[in-house]
C-alpha cells in the first residue's frame, strides 16, 4: 500500500512542476539593427556584440544598439567580415577590399588601402 502511495505522490508531483521556459529574444530592424541581412556576429573582448551587415555596422551593448555610417568614418556600409587584433581594435573588411579598424568610438581607414586596391 505504501509503494501505490509513493507512486502517486510522484505522479502528482510531475504534474505539478513546471519546467523553465527557454527566452528568446529576435532582433532586427525594428529594434536597432540597419539591417536584416547580416554577414557576420561576433563578441569582442569588451563585451559588445558587433553585427556587420550590407547597411552598416552595429554594436550591441546588451541593452541597446548603437549603429555606425559614413558620418562615423565607415564610407563604404556594406561590411562583410571583422576581427579584433591584439590592442583590441575590431577590424573590418568591406565589399569594396578595403580596411577600416574601428578606434576611439571611430572608424578609420587602413593606412595601405590603396596599395591593397592595386594588387
Amino acid at each position: 500500500m505504501y509503494q501505490y502511495l509513493l507512486c502517486f505522490g510522484f505522479f502528482v508531483a510531475t504534474l505539478l512542476a513546471s519546467a523553465q521556459v527557454p527566452h528568446a529574444v529576435q532582433y532586427g530592424v525594428e529594434t536597432g539593427l540597419p539591417s536584416l541581412e547580416a554577414y557576420q556576429v561576433r563578441t569582442d573582448s569588451k563585451g559588445y556584440v558587433w553585427v556587420v551587415t550590407d547597411r552598416g555596422v552595429s554594436r550591441f551593448d546588451g541593452t541597446a544598439f548603437i549603429t555606425y555610417s559614413q558620418k562615423d568614418g565607415l564610407e563604404n556600409l556594406t561590411i562583410l567580415a571583422m576581427a579584433e587584433d591584439n590592442h583590441g581594435r575590431m577590424w573590418f573588411a568591406s565589399i569594396k577590399n578595403t580596411l577600416y579598424y574601428f578606434e576611439n568610438n571611430r572608424f578609420h581607414p587602413f593606412e595601405a588601402n590603396q596599395q591593397l586596391a592595386e594588387r
